[in-house]
């Protein structure tokens, strides 16, 4: 039978913390390939941007009818305060 090498655990803890840091940029890569891609295609045909405008319109709507008119907080201010008598 073969002997394996064996690992310490702050070699393992060093080895996976590499593996994630390299999976993190992997990830930052992809991401910014895709925003490229996504700029690129928008220059390219600017009328499917128009399509998607339309239909985040549409979004738009149904998010209005479910949450209201998104006000500023400094818009409320009560004039007076009404109790409720029962």
């Amino acid at each position: 039978m073969s002997q394996r090498k064996r690992f310490t655990r702050v070699e393992m803890a060093r080895v996976l913390m590499e593996r994630n840091q390299y999976k993190e940029r992997l990830m930052e890569l992809q991401e910014a390939v895709r925003w490229t891609e996504m700029i690129r295609a928008s220059r390219e045909h600017p009328e499917v941007i128009q399509t998607q405008k339309k239909k985040s319109s549409v979004w738009g709507f149904f998010n209005h009818l479910v949450y209201g008119d998104p006000e500023p907080a400094t818009a409320y201010e009560p004039t007076e305060k009404k109790s409720s008598v029962i």
